[in-house]
């Protein structure tokens, strides 16, 4: 299965920074990584641009299998479909953690907090085990601020 990195994600040693499509071999695991918003599925168009073909310019490989299309690396966008991953709201539980997090940072201290006076992300994860995304940072600090 195909994924978008919405975060790096490390797949066989490699670093993948986000926006990168990812094969992951395992469906599993790539559920795992989109239920968890560390990626998306991809579409057929992140696929193809990835490797900077169009769809109309793949050709059959030498092997004789059929091309790729776009129907068969990817289903067609439902529109019933909830909105893409970026769009949807951070999870009440999960921002809770991560106010619980910002509380346990000094304020002050460089390394807990950036010049914009922002928790630092890496200071969060030490403590959180996983890294927040900047967005599900400022939701869990707004909350503590507002």
């Amino acid at each position: 299965m195909f994924v978008v990195a919405l975060v790096t994600l490390v797949v066989g040693g490699e670093s993948k920074k986000p926006g990168s499509v990812v094969e992951i071999h395992d469906r599993d695991e790539a559920d795992a990584l989109v239920g968890r918003r560390f990626a998306r599925k991809a579409t057929a168009e992140d696929i193809a641009s990835a490797v900077a073909v169009e769809p109309e310019e793949w050709s059959a490989s030498k092997s004789g299998a059929p091309a790729p299309t776009p129907e068969t690396l990817a289903p067609a966008a439902d529109p019933e479909a909830p909105p893409e991953i970026a769009e949807i709201e951070p999870e009440g539980d999960r921002i809770a953690e991560i106010a619980d997090a910002i509380a346990l940072l000094e304020p002050g201290n460089a390394e807990h907090f950036n010049k914009g006076g922002k928790p630092e992300l890496s200071a969060l994860a030490e403590i959180l085990g996983y890294r927040p995304t900047a967005a599900e940072r400022d939701a869990a600090f707004a909350k503590i601020e507002g």
